[in-house]
């Protein structure tokens, strides 16, 4: 009844439209990371969509394969829902069915704005855990010796796999690129009140103060919302 397409985000419009012109389901639901591109992609390929539907099952882990395979691994995770107005009622039922079997929580939403909340939510915090590990590849073994439980969890998603991240990447890059442009203001700004606490001058030690106290609540404040 329900084909389900799990490629990287690379090769899911491919597959998914062979498998509608063999017509090898009633419906057909993908899975990968983002959902933006592989329908526009089949859109321009003129198919008929009404059988389609992307989805999003948001439950990965740093590591992948059969090894890894938990049989709650999508139990209470939010699987989103993309449809459109040519979505046929019926392959929504279909989805829906199968997010339920799952035990995940439906959530359904526009692919372009799915898109943009995993940049934020997900993409991004992939690259910034990479940056903050890669400081520890050239890092003094007494440093290292010292990793507490804080850089473990900064840098547990680091351990993915940097070419499946590749694909991921190249399919949502300008929604990652704002939300990163938003994280390099905020350095900047850290950076250089970070210098002022450093500094003689008590008017630039005082707005240090600040602006270290300011990211810190703002970094609470989002936390909670987590």
């Amino acid at each position: 009844d329900l084909a389900v397409v799990a490629v990287p985000p690379a090769h899911t419009a491919a597959v998914l439209a062979t498998a509608l012109r063999d017509g090898v389901a009633r419906g057909y639901l993908d899975v990968a990371s983002v959902k933006g591109g592989p329908r526009r992609e089949l859109e321009e390929l003129g198919l008929d969509l009404t059988p389609y539907i992307g989805t999003h099952p948001m439950a990965g882990k740093e590591r992948s394969g059969p090894l890894a395979a938990t049989a709650d691994l999508f139990e209470g995770r939010p699987w989103v829902l993309t449809p459109t107005r040519d979505t046929d009622t019926e392959v929504l039922n279909l989805a829906l069915e199968l997010v339920a079997l799952c035990r995940a929580v439906p959530v359904v939403m526009d692919a372009d704005a799915h898109d943009r909340a995993v940049a934020l939510v997900s993409h991004t915090p992939q690259l910034i855990s990479s940056m903050v590990a890669a400081r520890l590849e050239e890092a003094d073994e007494t440093a290292v010796r010292l990793c507490g439980q804080g850089i473990r969890d900064v840098t547990r998603i680091a351990a993915s796999d940097p070419r499946m991240w590749v694909e991921i990447l190249s399919a949502n890059p300008g929604p990652v690129a704002d939300v990163l442009a938003g994280v390099a203001a905020d350095l900047e700004e850290t950076v250089t009140a970070l210098r002022g606490l450093d500094s003689a001058d008590a008017r630039k030690r005082s707005a240090g103060t600040h602006a270290i106290e300011d990211v810190l609540r703002r970094g609470n404040a989002g936390r909670v919302r987590v």
